[in-house]
């Protein structure tokens, strides 16, 4: 199982729209995350960005989980520009580069709105989480607002493109089990690794 006896660890990208439109959210928020991360996989790391284009991730990627426990549960909420695309591409571009043989996955909290004036386009950013170079399963838990009903719907397909789950908020009436279903997700990955006789190598 990853992150167990020597295999790969599991290396998760929280990603979350902190706006003024989201800080009625805000205890739900926390109390999703909060679980997922009660929830870790052995000896998952955590590092949690914000969609503030100007800010600093709140932690660095960590084992610490009072640390990121403690980052989710201060998470301030502002006037600020949302830019989800530009932030999640430039994160899983990062993520994808942090180390080699982990089990990358990123969970994403929004009501979809996007702000991004320039930058990457929409297409782009598909087709980064698409790509085999960059891709990962990419975890969407959307927030209803009425001004932002498309932007859920292209929130969710990044799950689709990406092969992963996604979670209405609205749907649930104890939001805890948004982060247990994301854990009988990805509870069970099974990891592999063997050898080929020097006869059978090819040379790539």
């Amino acid at each position: 199982t990853v992150g167990e006896a020597g295999a790969p660890a599991t290396h998760t990208l929280i990603l979350v729209d902190n706006s003024d439109r989201m800080k009625g959210n805000g205890g739900a928020v926390a109390t999703i995350l909060t679980r997922i991360i009660w929830n870790h996989e052995p000896n998952e790391k955590f590092i949690v960005v914000t969609m503030d284009p100007n800010a600093k991730a709140l932690t660095e990627m960590t084992g610490n989980y009072d640390e990121v426990r403690s980052a989710v549960s201060s998470l301030a909420y502002g006037k600020h520009t949302t830019s989800l695309r530009n932030v999640l591409y430039s994160q899983l571009e990062a993520l994808a580069a942090y180390e080699d043989e982990c089990f990358d996955r990123a969970i994403v909290i929004s009501d979809g709105t996007d702000e991004s004036v320039m930058g990457v386009t929409y297409d782009e950013l598909l087709d980064l989480v698409g790509s085999k170079e960059y891709g990962c399963p990419v975890v969407t838990i959307g927030f209803y607002n009425k001004a932002s009903v498309n932007g859920l719907e292209r929130l969710f397909a990044l799950s689709r493109k990406s092969k992963a789950p996604y979670f209405s908020a609205a749907d649930y009436e104890n939001v805890e089990d948004i982060a247990d279903s994301i854990n009988d997700e990805y509870s069970d990955i099974r990891y592999f690794r063997f050898g080929l006789q020097d006869e059978y190598r090819d040379g790539c």
